[in-house]
């Protein structure tokens, strides 16, 4: 009995010993690989790189691919690639991705696909030649220096960009120095989840001034071994003419690839304005500066009286009461351009009194004096007129100039023929430095000559 139950329980170890193993130790199944070919599509067969990277999302919400294998191969060869991190019945996203380190061919990569433990994956990847053009631009290393307030001749300043795309940014766009712009192209190949690839390299820099001829420059980053470098152009170039420049540009890239024309314009204003006295416009309170700029435009006119204090702003300048006064004016322009400071003389407007004849009855051939007196101005210039009865008409016959005396009058010499005459005063309009046109006097002299 007892050996009857010891046989059993033999019997019943010896079954447990041979079916537990198969449920504690399963067959492996072992990691999964990636084969395939690359066909290119252009005639040009440099060395291509095969990567393999697999879809992960993280538990702090980031996503990305992240590298498994590569290979390398030629443009039309095979690759193989293993994926060790799948293995069992475990699986994943994974994505083949072919890069060209010449730039001759632009990347290329499949869609995301599902790959499970032991799983052998076939894949066909087509690689095109390089067809993104390059990125040109230029870039300010110029900033406009531009006038803000004249207030004793102090220029306040201000750095403000002198390049304007298209049609400009008006007056405050001007510089009044030469301009330094940095032109620059790259050629990348974007990836979305990946870095930029360096495309075929930019070959050159192409621009021209006005619609002038063109500027061919070639790209000296050629000359390296690093094609990286090759993807990166930049140069220096200064614009010194007066006026408004217009550089247009693009860059080409060594597979031909070629980018999209612009136009930067460039505003340069190097000459002051011009500020005169407007001799039509005055009267007898007031005389009027008019300034003149052919570039930026006229900012703003200054002008005090006298030779210090603060200048004030404006065109319109009060005459004095009496006397003279010195003027002092200037302008500036929105390039910041500085005039030099002119000076005027502007005279008190003349008060005049009838002119009297020194001789009561005038003869022919003999000389007598024309006397008046001016008041509120002194030593200024002027002069007599003759008008000479005609027909009951007087006319224009001659004048005579007088310089008024320091006792504020004067006195001219006459010796005139037999007639009918009247006698006119002007006064404070024979000198270009007269703020005032003439001032005619309302009274005048008559005299008959025997």
């Amino acid at each position: 009995m007892k050996r009857k139950i010891g046989g059993a329980l033999a019997l019943l170890l010896m079954t447990a010993v041979l079916v537990f193993p198969a449920f504690a130790q399963a067959v492996p199944v072992g990691p999964a690989s990636i084969t395939g070919t690359i066909t290119a599509g252009a005639s040009v067969a440099p060395t291509i790189t095969v990567t393999v990277y697999e879809y992960r999302e993280y538990s702090y919400g980031d996503v990305q691919w992240v590298f498994v294998d590569s290979d390398v191969t030629t443009a039309s060869g095979t690759f193989t690639l293993d994926v060790p991190s799948v293995e069992g019945d475990y699986s994943g996203t994974f994505c083949v991705r072919a890069t060209d380190a010449t730039g001759a061919y632009e990347p290329t990569r499949t869609a995301g696909f599902k790959l499970t433990g032991g799983e052998a994956k076939q894949v066909g990847l087509v690689m095109h030649g390089d067809s993104t053009p390059p990125v040109a631009g230029v870039a300010n290393w110029s900033t406009l220096v531009r006038m803000v307030t004249g207030k004793s001749r102090a220029v306040s300043v201000a750095k403000t960009p002198i390049i304007a795309i298209g049609s400009g940014n008006g007056p405050d766009a001007y510089s009044a120095d030469d301009v330094n712009l940095l032109l620059q192209a790259t050629d990348y190949v974007a990836e979305d989840g990946f870095s930029d690839e360096p495309g075929s390299g930019v070959a050159t820099f192409t621009c021209s001034i006005n619609h002038g001829a063109s500027m061919n420059l070639p790209n000296p980053a050629l000359a390296s071994s690093d094609v990286w470098d090759w993807s990166f152009f930049s140069k220096d170039m200064t614009v010194t003419a007066n006026g408004i420049s217009a550089i247009t540009y693009f860059a080409t890239d060594k597979a031909g690839n070629a980018s999209a024309k612009r136009t930067v314009l460039v505003y340069i204003d190097k000459t002051a304005p011009v500020t005169a006295y407007d001799m039509s416009t005055a009267t007898g309170t007031s005389i009027k500066l008019v300034a003149s700029d052919g570039g930026s435009g006229v900012a703003g006119t200054w002008w005090r009286m006298g030779t210090s204090g603060d200048f004030a702003a404006g065109t319109s300048v009060p005459v004095p009461a009496t006397g003279v006064g010195h003027l002092e004016y200037y302008s500036v322009d929105h390039a910041g351009n500085l005039e030099e400071v002119k000076t005027l003389s502007i005279w008190a407007k003349a008060g005049l009194t009838r002119p009297k004849i020194s001789a009561s009855r005038p003869q022919a051939g003999h000389t007598f004096y024309v006397t008046g007196a001016v008041t509120r101005r002194s030593y200024a210039s002027g002069s007599l007129h003759v008008y000479k009865l005609s027909k009951g008409t007087y006319r224009y016959v001659s004048k005579k100039s007088f310089t008024e005396m320091k006792s504020g009058s004067y006195k001219a010499a006459f010796k005139l023929k037999k007639g009918s005459y009247k006698f006119r005063a002007f006064y404070g309009a024979n000198t270009s430095t007269s703020s005032n046109p003439p001032v005619k006097s309302s009274l005048s002299a008559r005299a008959s000559v025997r």
